[in-house]
């Protein structure tokens, strides 16, 4: 009979393998909070993709992240692109939730020359809901009016208050015609929509932890944001391909519903 050389056998090699230094305590600590991470990541997965636990958990980490997005956005709402990509992704992942907002935030108010011209129009009509101050707000206010000159003449923009208007008055004339487009972008950008992911940036935001509420009510909310955006979006093609005719009938239509009304203080 032959047997095997004990250099061969398993527990020779654990015996081997043991006589080597100890793992270091780093080591150790990286090890067990790695362990906790893909626990949670398991209890994500168990609570929100029940359904497809078995497929999501078979790949390398970073498949699985990129795995439970995906059928998480088939079931929910869209989450953030900046949180997946490697390994780390995980460990972001699952101590908040990684939520896509696009609140509007003040150095994008401000630096607003790479936007669209459809964006920059209807700008020119919004208040300034960044700089409080009256002779600030209207300050901030002259770059994007002087785009918008550039864009449809100054007897256009000559027709617009120099502090533009308020959300709630716009939304008061627009509401349930043709250019609620135009309400939508102002509540947008003055985050009065009601709506988190529209309303909430990055700036000085606080993460929201996994939570089943907050879950519910971002998927409730997901269909009413796509809408707006939609309609938004449809704004900017339709002002774009022509821009003097169509902001023009923009503001036949706005002028002589809010030259009594007037803009208010953000």
């Amino acid at each position: 009979m032959v047997v095997d050389s004990p250099e061969k056998m398993p527990l020779a090699v654990l015996a081997r393998r043991l006589t080597l230094e100890p793992p270091s305590i780093e080591h150790l600590i990286g090890f067990i909070g790695q362990s906790e991470v893909f626990a949670i990541f398991l209890e994500l997965v168990r609570e929100y993709v029940p359904d497809h636990e078995r497929e999501i958990m078979r790949g390398p980490v970073w498949e699985r992240v990129e795995s439970f997005r995906r059928r998480f956005e088939e079931e929910y709402f869209p989450l953030a692109e900046f949180a997946f990509g490697d390994e780390e992704s995980l460990e972001y992942m699952v101590h908040s939730i990684p939520v896509e907002l696009m609140g509007w935030e003040y150095d994008q108010y401000h630096e607003f020359g790479n936007f669209r011209p459809g964006v920059t129009l209807l700008l020119g009509l919004v208040v300034n809901p960044f700089d409080y101050a009256f002779e600030e707000s209207e300050a901030a206010r002259v770059p994007i009016l002087e785009d918008c000159t550039e864009l449809v003449g100054a007897e256009l923009v000559a027709r617009i208050p120099a502090r533009g208007w308020d959300s709630e008055a716009l939304r008061a004339a627009c509401d349930d015609t043709s250019y609620a487009g135009v309400a939508d972008f102002a509540e947008w950008l003055c985050a009065a929509t009601g709506l988190w992911m529209l309303d909430c940036s990055y700036e000085g935001y606080g993460e929201e932890i996994w939570d089943r509420g907050i879950v519910d009510e971002l998927t409730k909310q997901w269909p009413l944001v796509k809408e707006r955006l939609e309609r938004v979006h449809q704004l900017y093609d339709w002002l774009e391909a022509s821009p003097v005719k169509n902001f023009t009938k923009v503001l036949d239509f706005l002028v002589p519903r809010l030259t009594a009304v007037g803009p208010k203080a953000p």
